[in-house]
């Protein structure tokens, strides 16, 4: 019961640690000056949170068991090295519910796939660890 306990811990503060780094980048990002989330900011937003040892070069987000993928959500040139979170946003026209899959594509060329169907609408951050992805 220890070691579980002392794991969700642990798992705790890594997303502490994570939502804190996305905080200082943004606000270094934006000239020191953070901006609240918006008020008609969509449910299903949350921090996607990097703690796979990789580079990732491209996220796809799609609704649960839908056949195709959707955009890479981090765009033609941006990438997301590890340790590092990203603010994944839906806008109104999004036709999808909560539940979301991910598809990771690493800079090595691997890729994992997350097909279990994750309610975004309940969390606000996902940590991607080697092959695992857990909400908070």
């Amino acid at each position: 019961m220890n070691h579980l306990l002392t794991r969700h811990h642990l798992r705790t503060a890594l997303a502490a640690v994570f939502v804190l780094t996305a905080a200082i980048a943004a606000a270094s990002w934006f000239g020191g000056v953070t901006h609240p989330k918006p008020v008609h900011a969509d449910r299903r937003d949350f921090w996607f949170l990097n703690d796979t040892s990789k580079q990732i070069d491209h996220i796809y987000v799609s609704g649960h068991s839908h056949e195709s993928w959707e955009n890479d959500v981090l765009g033609d040139s941006a990438v997301l090295a590890d340790k590092i979170g990203f603010l994944i946003t839906f806008s109104g026209d999004y036709q999808s519910g909560c539940m979301m899959d991910f598809k990771i594509i690493y800079h090595d060329g691997s890729s994992d796939t997350y097909r279990e169907g994750m309610n975004t609408c309940d969390l606000h951050a996902v940590i991607f660890t080697d092959g695992e992805a857990h909400g908070y």
